[in-house]
Parts: structure tokens; sequence; C-alpha cells
């Protein structure tokens, strides 16, 4: 996003190791983001289906692969887009991100404890923010596929 600060070697190194603490408590992470996210968007829960099991755990693979690509990032961003794409067809719209990006910071930081600091609330944030612009990359690519059909 424009504006938005590096991914330099100690954000990447700081986002990896607090994902080490995050990955701790993998499930209840998910639970409290859609938790979280459900209480900010009540009416984006009809948009998922009543049994959240996969859906948490792609999630969290998909996580897993961001923190995992982060020295290469180019090589998640395709897959973001795409994703993006998708996630506008089923009709997710551009203002939805900044809510879960909210539902999600917040769920990382109860998991996270006294070890969830200013700084690595501010390293996700970025990361997160470089996330949603590829995926919102997707939602204009899949908005002229859908002009054009």
């Amino acid at each position: 996003m424009k504006g938005t600060p590096a991914m330099d070697a100690a954000r990447k190194q700081r986002i990896k190791e607090s994902f080490k603490t995050i990955t701790q408590h993998e499930e209840a992470l998910t639970d409290l983001v859609y938790k979280k996210l459900f209480s900010l968007c009540p009416h984006a829960r009809a948009m998922f289906p009543e049994d959240m099991t996969t859906h948490k755990m792609q999630m969290s693979v998909a996580l897993g692969l961001i923190v995992k690509s982060l020295e290469n990032f180019a090589t998640v961003e395709e897959h973001l887009m795409e994703m993006g794409g998708e996630h506008a067809d089923s009709g997710v719209k551009p203002d939805y991100y900044p809510i879960m990006s909210d539902a999600l910071l917040s769920a990382m930081a109860t998991v996270s404890g006294p070890a969830w600091t200013p700084q690595i609330e501010e390293d996700w944030t970025i990361a997160i923010n470089t996330i949603i612009s590829s995926m919102l990359k997707g939602t204009s690519d899949s908005d002229q596929a859908r002009e054009a059909a």
C-alpha cells in the first residue's frame, strides 16, 4: 500500500518469531478471529458456512504460507490476488478488509499475551496491509472479468 513502511529484515524476523507463539494457539486464534469478525460485522456471518472447521484450517494454512514467504513475497502475491478475486465473487467488499484486519490483530494480541508488543502489532499491521493490498488487486481483476462477461 502506498505510504506503508517497508518490510525490512528486522520486521520480517519479528513477524516470524511472533508467529511461533501465535501458532501454539492456532485453534484459539481462528476461533477468536471469527468471533470478533462476526461481532464487528454481524451480517458477514451469512457469507460463511455453518461449519467453519475447513475455513479456519484454510486461514491457518494461508497465514503460515505468507509468513514462510516473507523473504520472497512475490511467490504468494499472485495467489493472494486470486483469493481477492474469489472473495469479491462471493460478495466480500473492499471495506470488509479493515474489519477482518482488526479481528485478526485482536485475536493475535489475545493469543500472544505479553509477547504482543506495540512493535509486533505495527509489524503485523504492515504485513496485513500488504496482504490486503495484494488481495484488493485481485478484486479489480475480478470486477473487470465480470464486466467483460
